[in-house]
């Protein structure tokens, strides 16, 4: 699947293959999986037998992974690499350079033509729209709730309330500060 994304991208090809023979080792969570980058600037699986080491290894958390598809920008922060920093930033600069066209690529699994383009386009345009019902219908749970435990409930305080509060501590340790210094004098002044 990699390779035929990359098969759009010639300029990203010819960079990986600069890298050629290079070995890539990706773990996501427990799975481990060995690549080599051909001269052709595309990836291949490593044999089982081959025990060269890897120029680069990625360790990406299994949990990222949705994150990483959708190309959300802070997902990168919790993806750790070791070795070549050179190859790792070619990798990265190609990963994040190329976008996978899944309308294009479901047309060509439906057999090509005006039907299948039609179908392929209505079911991307599907999926999209049902993210954008999902992601809006979280963020407005999420408000929700919020607002129900902060005006409903008083289980929280608003941020203007604590502020107040503040204040008003300021002012009450101001207040028994002036009549300790009070009651202090009139002591003094009885004795």
């Amino acid at each position: 699947m990699v390779n035929r994304v990359l098969s759009d991208y010639p300029t990203a090809r010819q960079r990986l293959a600069h890298h050629a023979l290079a070995r890539i080792d990706v773990h996501v969570g427990p799975v481990l999986a060995s690549l080599r980058l051909t001269p052709h600037g595309t990836i291949e699986p490593v044999g089982e037998g081959a025990h060269e080491r890897a120029q680069v290894t990625f360790r990406i958390p299994l949990a990222r992974i949705p994150s990483l598809l959708r190309q959300d920008p802070s997902a990168n922060r919790d993806v750790a690499f070791e070795g070549d920093s050179e190859l790792a930033q070619v990798l990265s600069t190609v990963a994040h350079g190329i976008e996978w066209d899944i309308e294009e690529d479901l047309s060509r699994l439906l057999g090509r033509g005006k039907l299948a383009d039609i179908v392929s386009h209505r079911v991307v345009g599907t999926a999209k729209s049902l993210r954008a019902w999902r992601d809006d219908a979280g963020q407005r749970f999420t408000e929700n709730i919020a607002e129900y435990l902060i005006h409903e409930r008083e289980a929280f305080i608003h941020h203007d309330e604590l502020e107040q509060f503040a204040r008003h501590n300021e002012t009450l340790r101001d207040d028994v500060a002036r009549l300790e210094a009070r009651l202090a004098i009139l002591n003094k002044n009885q004795q």
